[in-house]
């Protein structure tokens, strides 16, 4: 009652207050006007009642008898503007919007103290005023503008600086400013935030604040990520205020981040460690301070005993006006050092988002510990996720964890927490290893002691992060079993958001790769796991979409990365889906089919086969969709569904079904209304079809597929070009693998193939892998009708060995592979053999790609005999000895296999060479390089001599002694290498 009388009386106060605004107004006095606007300001906002149009009627009437007007009247009517538009939430109209913002923006120079201007002209362009000249803004902000010199502070008190750090923020949030004067900003920003404090605690840490929402807004605003050259001491300087007040927590300078300068990618487990890194982040810590520790070092402290404990009645205001007086300046502190921490950490979110993955993981060391840290020591990430007692702080951090965690795979590749002998120096691998350690521990203890469900459903998804991003194979056992114990009883959690994510961490789980030891466990604790009979359950039962959704990817990916643990119970997903899953609703039947997709990939090699499933799929629901291509996406997973039936279902379906399942597709790819998804999908379903043995036999099939593919190969949108031209790869391996060929069936494909070729890159590197198949089967009735068209063919090849993607070169290098070792093509197209040996010799030279030059070698090793073999050879051999230097570290992994092939290529050089091509060699001896690589081979090939290598070693070694003296010094060397390899009695003389 007490509330509805104030709101009574504030609403006549604000009527009888207005009523004698206007007749001021109208009056022209100008003293009147000001009192009442005082008045008008003293009122306590919101107030019931006021409308828009009251708001509207005011500011115009003040607006229209505002020349005269003194300043501290603007003053005032500057924060009726902010009192109405932010309190009391109005909304004007554009037109008293521009004239307000002129009016203000005009007297921003000159009134003192501006800061009921600088709060109302940010409330002005919250509300969407637009300046009248777009270029005023930056003229403000930039040198020597009255903005930017209340943004530097250096005249002004600290309140008028705050508000101008308001403004900026909200000219950043709302207007498109240049990206050279953001930049400038963000210096300026940075080198406030590394001043030190000049103030008392609490405006000091206002104006903090203050400096990090304005941060914020501009990194919003960037196009590109902060350069390299501000990018140490803008983490530090975060760093420093993302634990700022913390209880227990020490303030320490911002000292520049250092990043380490050999960080790497690590694309695969099993390449070799990265260079060990000493240094003063990295040395070997006292391993005697107390670390828990137990069997394979992963044993982690139970959250009773050493967790985190955070109050669950703490609750801080949204604003300081909230805070009576009697509360204090330390409440009001902890309040501003709350939002100045989570201002932070957002900061930091931002900033790990926008730098490139290296960027990113060249940092991790200065924000992660790599073990519990002691007392007083510098606070970590993991120190706010731990420690702050703000839920948004915490969820704060784990943002800025998740943010780093993205896409770091790569990097983490090389960690290993295996224990290791006393050593002066600890290798970046193990750091890795103890960092990941400490991540794990901390997430889990964060876990248990979240009382916030927000915080806890982000808590879990950074937790899936980590097991996504984590090498577990290299580390040691007990960290899954730790997370999975540790899910386990929020599961039944009442909030929806986290056991959707508590279902999202345990589909991280599963999908791990290679398949863990620990997981087949936890897996086979019962006859069907857990996990599955869980998610069985949620679908069986009426629950929200969301619910029901997390858990067919849980399914989904049981069956695409562990079938072997539900091998036994696959049926019950079978028996699922024909009671409950095919009448789920239309948003969740995508996911259904993924999972239909999966499970009918996962059965398809049982033995005997599933054809009963398949009887059941092609009988009803399956049909159905693929008969209806209206539904697109559907549509479109029901054929990639279709595409897993496998040769031996296939073989073993009855008639009718079997040419149901060919007929659909084909009838699909040619279907005019359907969507582009549909006819990709369609046409990619025959280009699988089209490899098994019982179609490839199907000469009525073949002809249909021919055609289809050929069709789809002019389809005007790019998806179904692709996925025509990956087909096109598939029929013409299969038109290979017969005995024999119609030529009417190869002569259209030489055209076709020749003018995909010429698209984009994705359909490019399949395109080649045809035309390689087109020239292996070349004949010559078939040249003599299309020689035009097979030279254009060879010449597209040549070009592609050394442009275009990776892929298409590796591609085009096999197809050179497969062309070159027709016989037909070599001794009818001679020019055409020359030019594509040229590109080859440049190739394996020079690419930067490993994998690229060894199909290169391989292809320089097709031929039967060489017209141009002193050029192979000598490409070869520079390329044998460039294999030792590689710029860049993740081909590290590919330079063995690249000279193997080197040498084998060789060593058929050597069984092909004349004595004329002997006699041509260089004078100028082999680098011991090649000599080395090549010795280390023989010896490997010598082992056994049933192999292609061990045959070619004894072929060579014939010719070698046939050709005896007269070759160069290079057939000296060699003879010696050989010679040695055979005294050591490794090979079997024939």
């Amino acid at each position: 009652a007490s509330l509805h009388v104030r709101s009574a009386v504030l609403e006549v106060m604000w009527e009888s207050i207005v009523a004698q605004l206007i007749l001021a107004i109208r009056e022209n006095d100008k003293k009147r006007i000001s009192e009442l606007l005082e008045d008008l300001n003293t009122l306590i906002y919101p107030v019931e009642g006021v409308d828009n149009k009251d708001g509207e009627n005011v500011l115009a009437s003040l607006l229209a008898s505002a020349v005269g007007f003194s300043s501290g009247t603007v003053l005032q009517l500057a924060q009726l503007t902010s009192n109405l538009l932010t309190q009391q939430k109005l909304s004007l109209s554009p037109r008293t919007l521009g004239k307000l913002l002129q009016l203000l923006s005009s007297w921003l120079p000159r009134a003192h103290p501006p800061t009921e201007l600088l709060y109302a002209t940010a409330a002005l362009v919250q509300a969407g005023a637009v300046y009248s000249d777009p270029q005023v803004v930056a003229v403000q902000l930039s040198e020597g503008g009255s903005l930017l010199r209340m943004v530097e502070g250096k005249q002004y008190p600290v309140e008028v600086q705050r508000a101008a750090l308001h403004l900026l923020a909200t000219l950043c949030g709302r207007l498109e400013l240049p990206q050279p004067l953001l930049l400038s900003l963000l210096e300026l920003l940075l080198q406030h935030l590394l001043a030190p404090p000049r103030l008392d605690l609490l405006l000091h840490a206002k104006l903090l604040l203050s400096l990090l929402r304005a941060m914020h807004a501009v990194l919003l605003r960037l196009n590109a990520p902060p350069n390299h050259r501000l990018l140490p001491s803008l983490l530090a300087s975060l760093k420093a205020n993302m634990a700022l007040g913390l209880p227990g927590q020490l303030r320490h300078a911002a000292a520049p981040i250092q990043p380490p300068l050999n960080v790497q990618p690590c694309p695969q487990p099993g390449s070799p460690r990265s260079p060990s890194v000493a240094g003063p982040h990295h040395r070997k810590r006292n391993r005697s301070r107390n670390r828990e520790k137990g069997k394979g070092g992963v044993v982690l402290t139970g959250v009773a005993a050493h967790g985190p404990s955070f109050p669950p009645s703490f609750s801080c205001s949204s604003s300081d006006s909230e805070l009576s007086d009697s509360e204090g300046v330390s409440v009001r502190l902890r309040s501003t050092n709350i939002k100045l921490r989570h201002e932070a950490l957002s900061c930091l979110a931002l900033i790990f988002k926008s730098v490139d993955r290296h960027t990113a993981f060249s940092f991790w060391l200065s924000f992660l510990p790599d073990g519990p840290r002691p007392p007083n020591s510098l606070p970590s990430l993991l120190t706010c996720l731990l420690k702050d007692p703000s839920p948004k702080c915490r969820g704060g951090a784990v943002s800025v964890l998740c943010a780093m965690l993205e896409g770091s795979k790569p990097y983490l590749a090389a960690a290993d927490d295996c224990p290791l002998p006393s050593q002066p120096f600890t290798p970046y691998s193990s750091t890795l290893g103890a960092v990941l350690k400490e991540l794990h521990r901390c997430l889990l203890l964060a876990l248990a002691a979240e009382p916030h469900h927000t915080t806890l459903t982000q808590t879990i998804k950074c937790l899936s992060l980590l097991v996504t991003n984590t090498p577990y194979s290299q580390l040691s056992e007990g960290y899954i079993t730790r997370v999975t114990s540790s899910l386990f009883p929020y599961t039944s959690n009442k909030d929806l958001d986290v056991q959707v994510a508590c279902l999202t961490c345990y589909g991280a789980v599963v999908s791990l790769q290679p398949c863990l030891k620990e997981v087949q466990r936890w897996l086979g604790l019962r006859s069907c796991p857990w996990i599955m009979e869980h998610c069985l359950a949620l679908l069986r039962s009426p629950c929200p979409l969301a619910l029901h959704t997390e858990a067919l990817q849980v399914l989904t990916a049981l069956c695409r990365f562990n079938f072997s643990a539900i091998a036994h119970c696959w049926s019950a997903l079978r028996d699922l889906y024909f009671s409950h899953l095919e009448q789920l609703p239309h948003p969740l039947q995508q996911h259904t089919l993924k999972l239909v997709e999966e499970l009918c990939r996962a059965v398809s090699p049982l033995v005997p086969p599933p054809a009963e499933l398949w009887q059941q799929l092609l009988s009803g629901p399956l049909t159905r969709l693929l008969q209806d291509p209206a539904q697109g996406p559907l549509c479109a997973q029901a054929c990639d569904v279709l595409a897993t039936i496998g040769p031996a279902v296939m073989q073993e379906l009855q008639v009718p079904l079997r040419m149901l399942a060919i007929t659909l597709p084909l009838g699909l790819s040619r279907e005019e209304t359907a969507s582009t998804s549909v006819t990709s999908s369609a046409v990619r379903v025959l280009g699988v079809f089209i490899l098994y043995d019982c179609m490839k036999e199907d000469g009525g099939f073949v002809l249909d597929c021919h055609s289809a593919v050929l069709h789809c190969l002019h389809h005007p949108s790019l998806p179904v070009r692709v996925q025509a031209s990956w087909a096109l790869g598939n029929l013409t391996d299969s038109l290979a693998s017969l005995p024999s060929l119609l030529p009417a069936l190869l002569l259209p494909l030489y055209g076709a193939v020749s003018e995909r070729i010429g698209d984009t890159e994705k359909v490019k590197c399949n395109a080649v892998r045809a035309a390689g198949n087109l020239l292996k089967m070349l004949t010559e009735p078939v040249l003599s009708s299309c020689r035009a068209a097979v030279e254009r063919l060879s010449t597209q090849l040549a070009k592609c060995i050394n442009s275009g993607s990776m892929k298409s070169r590796w591609n085009t290098c096999y197809a050179c592979h497969s062309a070159l070792a027709n016989a037909v093509f070599t001794s009818q197209c001679p020019a055409a053999t020359r030019e594509l040996l040229t590109a080859l010799c440049s190739a394996v030279q020079s690419c930067k790609n490993f994998k690229v030059r060894t199909n290169a070698a391989l292809a320089l090793g097709s031929p039967a005999s060489y017209a141009q073999l002193c050029e192979v050879w000598g490409a070869v051999v520079e390329g044998l000895e460039g294999s030792e230097h590689q710029e860049d570290f993740s081909e590290y992994r590919h330079a063995s296999s690249l000279r193997t092939q080197l040498c084998s290529t060789l060593l058929h050089l050597l069984s092909v060479m004349s004595s004329e091509q002997a006699s041509a060699l260089a004078t100028h001896p082999l680098p011991d390089t090649a000599l080395r690589h090549l010795r280390e081979f023989l010896l490997m090939a010598a082992k056994d001599p049933s192999t292609k290598d061990g045959e070619e070693l004894h072929s060579a070694w014939s010719n070698l002694k046939t050709l005896g003296s007269s070759g160069g010094g290079q057939l000296h060397q060699l003879l010696d290498v050989f010679q040695g390899v055979w005294e050591e009695d490794v090979v079997v003389a024939a």
